[in-house]
């Protein structure tokens, strides 16, 4: 059996036997402010309805139960409505932990569910509230795009989101994140459990202090949850100066019953919620509604209550019922769950939260569209709440209604006016946690190399060393080695496992969107070392043979002598070239043909791009298909590359090395007499410092970096010692008493198969015509070799032909 919280029956006394009864439920907890208030509101609502239409031929019956914040109880009561009490339409619940089974009632019924408090899940989470008998007074994407505004307003890239983990706080949260990353912006999650004690929240935002350094924090979780978290919050010190809170509409909504001791904890916060004009309507409205709800309530007298936004979509959301209802009976409609929620989609008036109606608030609502108008509040004060700006779907974020203005002026936290920065300012007393990266290269350059006393001496410590101390003051920190792939090091800074990662960090746009880089202290680019021959090593008459490998030269000149040969069985029949005159002159004939198509109809013949093979690093940095390379062959040390470029690919080597200037120039120092170095048209953004978003070091050391750079030249010193730039120069692809290895023949292999293939098709399609008598062909071959070498027959021949008698 239902348990009733109340039944009423508005204008009982007036109801005769030409009055259609219109059966409505109502689920609500009794314990809940939410709960009290919209009850009173629908109470109140429905009494000044029909004072205002008496003459209407329809009475909604209110059947009002208490669902005691129960799921199964609620699901229970909800199925017994529908069954028993036959209810048309059912109003709530406003708990979103209820909604969706309630719905699914709702749905196999087709009874219409109205919700007006704080939204349930949207549907682009959950399938099953793509229902098309749930109606909102509220779509909820309008505060996220009000909040997204927000934040992009005042440039901050560092939030920290706090939520109720349940079905309401996910709802909000999901989506405000995915617009949040639209505008790269690096949100960090934190729930708290519905139920937890006080003691449970502050561990959760002790270790939120520790652990981020974020100073912006969104809020979106039911009010009575949040004074808990705003009270630990103030007494832990994450509410003073430098911080910013901005509220969610579910608590903005309901400041009014926050009590006062939490209102002093939450000064300086900022709230969105949806706009209420103020009319005239409204004020008689909240003075005879505070008078009956006190009377109902009277242990809540000290609060001094207002109705907030859901009890005036309550108040809305019932009187569009009654008109709903007496559409259905006017019109002679069979009273029914479809033709009902037909009639609730067509209501449209002026409520007392404004322009109000359902058409917008179907399911699935557009994603990016709202029409819904918010107001941007700001808590100062013993309880009052300052008007700062209103966002719109036309105007964004604004600072009056009805004009495109800048915000009015904001009182943050700490009764400051400055705006909070978004990130806690560097403390020099902190001794940082520095990652360095260790990978199997020569210690000498890479960021790994430790001496006896521990001490990081590598090259590109030495940059960092230098630039901390040109600082404007004084850190201290310590060197941790990582054993990992570059990609796990700036994960573990965006962590925050450690405050910034040294070494040769290459600076990648993927890597952006997790860490801020420094300025880049090396060189931005990509260079290619090929192995080098000496001119006083070979005969400069021969020297053009050295393109072309000796096995490559000898399969060219025969595929030269076979397409000659070919040309000829091919040609000789049809042109007189190839069929008249000695065999020696056909010979040339043919080979002169083949050296006119292959050299000077081609201009000079095709450029070939030789495959080169990049180092292990340098594969995720390179679009391989693009540069035509096959084969990649990893190399760790300096001494292992200089192997197998001096193998070369014929012997298990490389022909070519593609890597980082920097790794290039190291290279060249050490071996750079058998190597020259051009620089490749694909550039990177050269190695940089990491530290996490919006760290402060990041200007500080990009200074210092360029200090040493453009006024005390101390980069170029640097690379000096460590480079030997003087010694580099004299290998640079500019100097041209250098030239690269021959090319072999596994370069042109596929190109040889193709045109013998080619080739050979054709003389078989050629023989193939003869092929009726093969004695014909063979004896035409030899008759036409014989005739050509015997063109001028021997003086002994003919005297004998003509001493033969006549035949005829």
């Amino acid at each position: 059996m239902v348990e009733l919280w109340s039944c009423i029956v508005c204008g009982a006394d007036q109801i005769d036997k030409q009055t259609s009864i219109v059966n409505v439920g109502v689920i609500l907890d009794s314990s809940s402010w939410v709960g009290k208030m919209g009850l009173s509101c629908i109470n109140l609502s429905l009494s000044d309805f029909y004072s205002s239409h008496p003459h209407y031929n329809t009475k909604i019956l209110l059947h009002i139960i208490d669902s005691k914040d129960d799921l199964l109880l609620a699901a229970s009561q909800a199925l017994e409505l529908i069954e028993k009490s036959e209810v048309k339409a059912i109003l709530g619940p406003e708990s979103s932990f209820q909604a969706p089974y309630i719905i699914q009632l709702s749905e196999k019924f087709k009874v219409p569910l109205i919700s007006f408090a704080p939204p349930p899940p949207p549907p682009s989470t959950f399938s099953y509230l793509t229902s098309p008998y749930l109606l909102r007074a509220y779509n909820h994407f309008s505060q996220i795009y009000a909040i997204r505004d927000i934040i992009k307003t005042f440039e901050w890239k560092q939030i920290v989101t706090i939520y109720q983990d349940d079905e309401f706080g996910k709802s909000v949260v999901l989506d405000l994140i995915h617009a949040l990353q639209e505008e790269e912006v690096n949100t960090h999650v934190y729930r708290i459990n519905p139920g937890a004690s006080v003691d449970e929240i502050r561990e959760e935002l002790e270790m939120l202090k520790n652990k981020e350094q974020a100073t912006i924090f969104i809020v979106h979780m039911v009010h009575s949850l949040a004074s808990h978290v705003f009270t630990t919050a103030n007494e832990i010190g994450i509410t003073r100066k430098g911080y910013a809170w901005i509220l969610a509409d579910a608590i903005t909504s309901s400041l009014n019953s926050i009590n006062y001791s939490t209102l002093r904890s939450m000064q300086g916060f900022l709230g969105v919620k949806p706009f209420v004009p103020k009319t005239i309507e409204l004020d008689n409205f909240t003075i005879r509604w505070r008078k009956k709800f006190l009377q109902e309530n009277p242990n809540l007298i000290q609060y001094y209550p207002n109705p907030d936004v859901f009890g005036l979509w309550a108040y809305d959301s019932t009187w569009a019922l009654a008109i709903a209802a007496e559409r259905n009976v006017v019109s002679g409609i069979p009273q029914n769950g479809t033709t009902f929620m037909e009639s609730l989609s067509m209501v449209r008036f002026k409520g007392l939260s404004g322009e109000f109606s359902f058409g917008q608030s179907k399911a699935q609502p557009p994603y990016y569209q709202s029409s819904q108008n918010l107001q941007i509040v700001n808590v100062i004060g013993d309880g009052d709440i300052s008007t700062v700006g209103y966002w719109t779907p036309k105007m964004n974020l604004t600072g009056e209604y009805n004009r495109n203005v800048t915000l009015r002026p904001i009182i943050w936290p700490g009764y400051s006016i400055q705006q909070p920065t978004g990130w806690i300012p560097f403390n020099p007393m902190n001794r940082l946690k520095i990652g360095v990266p260790m990978l199997k290269r020569d210690k000498k350059y890479m960021a790994y190399s430790f001496m006896s006393n521990h001490s990081i001496v590598d090259y590109c410590l030495k940059i960092f060393e230098v630039a901390a101390k040109k600082l404007p003051y004084a850190i201290t920190y310590d060197f941790f080695y990582f054993d990992g792939p570059y990609d796990d090091l700036i994960l573990s800074v965006y962590r925050r496992k450690y405050d910034a990662a040294v070494g040769d960090i290459t600076i990648l746009a993927n890597r952006s969107m997790f860490v801020d880089f420094s300025l880049p202290f090396t060189e931005a680019g990509v260079a290619v070392i090929v192995p080098v021959i000496r001119d006083d090593l070979v005969d400069p008459g021969w020297l053009f043979l050295k393109p072309l490998s000796l096995k490559l030269w000898i399969t060219s000149f025969s595929f030269f002598v076979f397409l000659g040969f070919v040309v000829w069985i091919l040609e000789h029949e049809n042109n007189e070239d190839f069929c008249c005159g000695p065999i020696w002159h056909q010979i040339a004939t043919g080979l002169w043909g083949e050296i006119n198509e292959q050299f000077i109809k081609d201009g000079g013949g095709d450029m070939v791009l030789r495959g080169v093979r990049p180092s292990t690093e340098l594969h995720s940095k390179l679009n391989v298909m693009v540069l035509g390379i096959q084969h990649l062959v990893p190399y760790d040390t300096l001494e292992q590359l200089n192997d197998l470029l001096t193998k070369g690919s014929r012997k298990g080597g490389v022909d070519a090395a593609i890597d980082e200037i920097p790794y290039m120039k190291l290279f060249l120092g050490i071996y750079g007499g058998n190597y020259t170095m051009t620089v490749s048209q694909y550039s990177t953004g050269g190695s940089g410092f990491a530290f996490p978003l919006g760290s402060t070091l990041v200007d500080d050391i990009s200074k210092a970096l360029l200090n040493m750079t453009q006024v005390d030249k101390e980069i170029k010193a640097i690379d000096k010692t460590w480079f030997g730039n003087d010694e580099i120069k004299k290998f640079s692809s500019s100097d041209d008493s250098y030239t690269s290895s021959s090319i072999d023949l596994s370069y042109f292999k596929s190109l040889f198969i193709i045109t013998a293939s080619a080739t050979i098709l054709a003389l078989t399609l050629y023989l193939f015509r003869y092929s009726f008598d093969l004695t014909t062909i063979w004896t035409r071959i030899i008759a036409t070799v014989t005739y050509q070498i015997n063109i001028e027959p021997p003086v002994a021949a003919i005297e004998e032909e003509e001493a033969s008698p006549n035949t005829e």
